[in-house]
């Protein structure tokens, strides 16, 4: 999350976009709706109103769920490779045709 500037001078209005995440087209929306939460409700009371908009944010950039999710089908299919459930060939499933998206 951007850190507030608590002492607001040019130099702090130059650099604050460093800090954010507006050049990525996935998570600007997300911070947007988190940051106008948080300037409406104040640092104490945006805990506990804006709580699933900031876990939203956090969840759009950090991916923790998503690269979870990623590592324990990766795993689950190597043990079934080990295990001999599955073969080499059969180890990744066949991707769609190379035409059938537009």
């Amino acid at each position: 999350m951007p850190v507030p500037s608590y002492f607001r001078n040019p130099l702090t209005d130059l650099t604050g976009t460093l800090l954010t995440h507006q050049s990525d087209r996935k998570c600007a929306e997300m911070e947007m709706k988190a940051i106008n939460c948080l300037e409406a409700y104040g640092n104490v009371r945006a805990k506990e109103k804006c709580l699933d908009l900031l876990e939203d944010y956090k969840e759009c950039f950090l991916m923790k769920k998503q690269i979870k999710r990623f590592t324990e089908m990766r795993d689950e299919r190597f043990r079934q490779y080990y295990s001999g459930e599955r073969s080499k060939e059969k180890l990744y499933t066949e991707g769609p045709r190379v035409d059938s998206f537009q």
